[in-house]
């Protein structure tokens, strides 16, 4: 997920799994096709039927019947999510010049005060200016006031992902997922990026 921390987490997968010879799933080009869906068939070395990769790493919008394709049928599935406001806030200062929504904002308060005004679906650059972590996660849109929609939502992620790691909590996620994976205590050691 974007600005959660992910890049201080995919740093700790790529030193674990480089160490270790593991076969990383990397797209062809700077992402697997963002903002649209996660597809198999854009990660480099990928053959239908082929060798499964060992780790995928890397920003995306989730897709879990194409990251199946390239992945182990028994996967541990873990991300990184972030207090929304926070997020927003370093979504809009981050994002400025590549979301025609928070360009024509003249500040984050604005914004939020009357987000319509700014925010129009479908232009180029504006999937930034939405909820990062429902769109990263791959979930279809849902008014926030459709309780049912949004508990569904949230079922499907807690029946697929195994952890969740929590950027306020960075530390202790890490600390956490090293006790899941049964990974040594040195292979979590993590420095500040993009803070």
């Amino acid at each position: 997920t974007h600005k959660t921390g992910g890049s201080s987490v995919v740093n700790v997968l790529h030193r674990f799994g480089e160490a270790r010879g593991l076969r990383f799933a990397l797209p062809h080009r700077y992402q697997f096709g963002y903002p649209g869906g996660f597809r198999a068939e854009r990660v480099k070395g990928f053959t239908p039927g082929g060798p499964p990769f060992d780790i995928i790493c890397h920003h995306m919008r989730f897709n879990l019947s194409e990251v199946q394709k390239v992945m182990p049928n028994d996967s541990f599935y873990f991300s990184i999510v972030r207090d929304p406001g926070t997020l927003g806030e370093s979504a809009f200062a981050y994002y400025r010049s590549a979301a025609p929504a928070f360009r024509r904002a003249p500040s984050l308060a604005a914004f939020l005060a009357s987000p319509h005004r700014f925010y129009h679906p479908g232009v180029r650059g504006n999937h930034y200016a939405r909820n990062l972590q429902w769109f990263d996660f791959g979930l279809p849109p849902a008014s926030p006031t459709d309780q049912a929609a949004v508990a569904a939502a949230l079922a499907a992620l807690d029946a697929t992902f195994s952890l969740v790691l929590l950027a306020e909590h960075f530390d202790e996620s890490l600390v956490l997922l090293r006790r899941a994976l049964c990974w040594p205590e040195d292979a979590v050691a993590a420095f500040a990026h993009n803070g």
